[in-house]
């Protein structure tokens, strides 16, 4: 997105570099969130692979749940730090978003990015993860700390029960 064509002065400048540095952080997000994602899944995949064997009588549990447990507990870890870089990429974002939304433009002119705030607003948001886009992603991330928590939980009642 670039500034209007008579927009030759310093806020035409500072807008272009705003732009780059939300379009960046855009792009830092769902990188973080795609490599965090596939992680996590993988976890799942070879958590589902060696509990598939063990309930089916080729491995007993009773010698793979700590390796089941170690799996659970960095996934665990990996998610909350994946929610935590999140929220940060977000809250960032967001900053430079309203920064860019203050750049005064000619007059009968809109700034783009006054109408982003306001509809962020209009949607509950606000800083960070707010807006439903972020609200969802963050969905996401609770899901595998509610699955990895899950895991843990359970094998330790496994354990103690065995």
């Amino acid at each position: 997105m670039n500034a209007p064509s008579h927009y030759f002065d310093d806020a035409g400048e500072r807008f272009k570099v705003l732009v780059s540095i939300i379009t960046a952080e855009a792009d830092l997000i769902w990188a973080r969130f795609r490599a965090y994602l596939i992680a996590n899944l993988v976890l799942v995949a070879v958590m589902a692979v060696i509990g598939a064997f063990s309930l089916g009588g080729v491995i007993g549990l009773h010698k793979v749940w700590p390796l089941l447990f170690v799996i659970a507990a960095i996934g665990l870890h990996l998610s909350y730090i994946w929610l935590k870089l999140t929220r940060i990429g977000w809250d960032l974002e967001h900053d430079w978003v309203v920064a860019a939304s203050r750049i005064d433009w000619a007059a009968g002119e809109r700034n783009p990015f006054a109408t982003y705030v306001e509809w962020s607003l209009a949607h509950g948001g606000g800083k960070g993860m707010n807006d439903p886009i972020g609200r969802c992603a963050s969905a996401t991330i609770w899901l595998f700390l509610l699955l990895h928590t899950t895991c843990i939980v359970g094998l330790l009642c496994w354990q103690m029960l065995n």
